[in-house]
C-alpha cells in the first residue's frame, strides 16, 4: 500500500506541477505579448530546427535590426514566414523588409510590407512536434485518456481501500 501511495502522490504531484508551470508560461506569454508559432519547414536551419516553437514579439518597424528574426505575413494571405532580416527597405514608399532563411541561398522573392512585424525572442526546439500532435485527434484522444488516468488515480487513494477481511467502521 505504500508503494501505491507513493506512486500516486508522485503522478499527482507532477500532474499539478505541470498545471501550475502551463498556466505561468501561458499568462507570461499574455502578459509580455508573446504568441508562438510553429516552425515547419527548414529554411531557417540550424538555428531554428523544425518542429521548434518560436515566441515572437509584436514591434515597430523602427525597432526592427538587420539580423533580427522575424515573422510576418506572406502576401496573399498565405500564412507567416520566420525568416531573417538582411536588409530594411522601402517599397513605394513604404517600409518594407528584405527576409532569407540561413539555409537558404537567396534572399525571398520579394520584400515584405506590412505592419505586422513580430520579433523572434527566443525558441524551444522540438516543443513544436508536441503541439502539432495535440491538434491531431490521436492527439486529443492521448489528453483524454491522460485526463481519466488522472482521474482514477486521484480516486485511488490506497487508505480508502479496505482489504476483503476487514470491517469498515
Amino acid at each position: 500500500m505504500r508503494v501505491l501511495a507513493g506512486v500516486r502522490g508522485t503522478i499527482l504531484t507532477a500532474a499539478a506541477a505541470l498545471g501550475v508551470v502551463s498556466v505561468v508560461v501561458f499568462a507570461g506569454a499574455m502578459l509580455f505579448g508573446l504568441r508562438p508559432v510553429v516552425v515547419i519547414s527548414g529554411s531557417m536551419e540550424p538555428e531554428l530546427p523544425v518542429g521548434s516553437v518560436a515566441l515572437i514579439k509584436p514591434v515597430a518597424y523602427e525597432e526592427v535590426e538587420v539580423g533580427d528574426v522575424v515573422t510576418v505575413p506572406r502576401p496573399r494571405g498565405l500564412g507567416l514566414v520566420t525568416h531573417r532580416v538582411v536588409e530594411l527597405a522601402t517599397v513605394d514608399g513604404r517600409p518594407a523588409l528584405e527576409l532569407k532563411g540561413d539555409a537558404n541561398r537567396v534572399n525571398d522573392p520579394q520584400p515584405y510590407v506590412t505592419d505586422d512585424i513580430r520579433r523572434m525572442v527566443f525558441h524551444v526546439p522540438r516543443l513544436g512536434f508536441v503541439t502539432l500532435f495535440l491538434q491531431e485527434a490521436r492527439g486529443l484522444i492521448a489528453v483524454g485518456g491522460i485526463v481519466i488516468a488522472l482521474f482514477a488515480v486521484y480516486l485511488l487513494d490506497p487508505r480508502k481501500i479496505v482489504r476483503g477481511d476487514e470491517v469498515p467502521g
